[in-house]
């Protein structure tokens, strides 16, 4: 991952390309219509980590770069996936932290924990 076209290289990276998380890609500058509760964030993961259960896969929240993200593993094999929350456009997001694909909306928990496992499980 690098820097979004267009993007002018922050004078703290000393020449590298900074490595922004795929789903915040393009938002790493914060404008006040852009700041999101991290609370929300986390609010979220928790909500969709509960609904994990049921579906044969564990969830922790880890915070990476900042950013809150679910850890999503199935016991006993090495498969993780991790997720995180989006906001876009009004709308809360459930999506793939490593591409920022999104999964489903927020306040479809179930549909997305399915979504999730189903990866981990086959």
């Amino acid at each position: 991952m690098g820097v979004p076209p267009g993007t002018p290289a922050a004078p703290h990276t000393h020449g590298r390309t900074p490595d922004y998380m795929g789903f915040d890609r393009g938002r790493h500058t914060m404008t006040p219509e852009r700041l999101v509760p991290r609370n929300q964030r986390r609010s979220l993961l928790d909500a969709l980590k509960a609904a994990l259960a049921p579906q044969e896969v564990h969830g922790t929240v880890v915070e990476r770069r900042g950013f809150p993200l679910l850890r999503v593993v199935k016991p006993g094999t090495a498969r993780v996936r991790e997720v995180g929350s989006d906001y876009v456009r009004g709308v809360w997001w459930f999506v793939w932290a490593d591409t920022g694909e999104t999964i489903a909306s927020a306040d479809r928990t179930d549909m997305a924990a399915r979504k999730i496992a189903q990866p981990l499980r086959n």
